[in-house]
């Protein structure tokens, strides 16, 4: 085994290494973020309704929402058919950034600097009447890989989508490879 950027591309420059396979770890990090691209609506949907932005709006600045994945072991391949069935879902919650940045851990780092730029960033989307920028962690947590990926929300809250079964929606999408 080799230590492995911990993601690929930008986050490989941060410094953040993790143990694992070569040809896995890669091909599982070219799957992930496939997947986060093809299910970028349907992880939007559950941000909304996880985190209730259509009557706490304000809690794009202050809470995430982290999608624990886990591979699927026939789902290694390189078959671009075969991407969106190569994860199921093993847990989804909400976290406050207050408590990621409590952690004390090395990625309490990271948060903090996720966070200035969340409000940084949302400051002129709220001006204009959106909501902001909201945070969605996808996490492999077998490979130690996680990925904060950010969703900008330029709509008002009357045109937000309520889905009261938005997270038995995400995990049988994710699981069936049900893309929208």
């Amino acid at each position: 085994m080799q230590i492995q950027p911990r993601c690929g591309g930008k986050d490989s420059e941060r410094g953040r290494y993790c143990w694992a396979p070569i040809g896995r770890f890669v091909e599982l990090e070219r799957q992930r973020c496939d997947l986060e691209e093809l299910y970028r609506p349907t992880l939007s949907v559950a941000l909304v309704n996880a985190l209730t932005l259509q009557t706490t709006p304000q809690r794009c600045l202050t809470h995430f929402l982290t999608i624990e994945l886990s591979p699927v072991p026939e789902g290694l391949s390189k078959n671009l058919s075969a991407i969106p069935r190569s994860f199921t879902v093993e847990d989804v919650r909400v976290n406050s950034f207050e408590d990621a940045l409590a952690s004390g851990t090395p990625d309490s780092e990271d948060m903090k600097r996720i966070c200035a730029d969340i409000t940084e960033k949302s400051t002129p989307l709220i001006a204009s009447g959106g909501l902001g920028i909201g945070v969605v962690q996808l996490c492999v947590s077998s490979l130690n890989l996680a990925q904060i990926t950010p969703f900008g929300f330029t709509e008002s809250l009357h045109d937000l989508r309520v889905e009261p079964n938005w997270e038995s929606s995400l995990k049988q999408a994710i699981e069936k490879g049900i893309l929208v």
